[in-house]
């Protein structure tokens, strides 16, 4: 069986070639370019505000663009912790606790992966008596 997962051929010809695959690639461009500005404007939403609670005056605007600028480096490292470890650990968390249906539909795919590999075992087995002619 082909993995899903893996980019060839067939997936290149199933999910990315045609005119229906191609509004789906401009619908997704569009709604990710939307959460971009989405999380510009959280980002000046917050500049604006530490501007209100320390009663920035108009004339250091600078200074809440330098603020913005000194900020990047612990986003992006945030950014990077949670892509690499944290969303994995949520999703775990949301597997194990959150969702009845999610962890049964886990332990019934390592049960069909257990059961499959005993199947091929058996059918290992089997072809091995019968190229070697013995039966029992």
């Amino acid at each position: 069986m082909e993995n899903p997962y893996e980019i060839n051929e067939n997936s290149e010809r199933r999910y990315y070639q045609g005119w229906t695959n191609k509004l789906f690639r401009l619908f997704f461009y569009y709604q990710d370019g939307l959460n971009q500005i989405g999380a510009l404007k959280t980002i000046a939403y917050f500049l604006i505000g530490f501007g209100l609670i320390f009663n920035v005056d108009q004339s250091n605007y600078l200074l809440l663009a330098l603020i913005g600028l000194a900020t990047t480096p612990f986003l992006v490292w945030l950014g990077f912790v949670m892509i690499t470890r944290g969303n994995k650990s949520m999703d775990y968390f949301r597997t194990k606790y959150a969702s009845t249906y999610g962890k049964y539909a886990i332990e019934m795919q390592e049960r069909n992966l257990k059961q499959q590999d005993e199947i091929i075992l058996l059918n290992r087995e089997i072809r091995d008596l019968l190229k070697h002619g013995r039966t029992n």
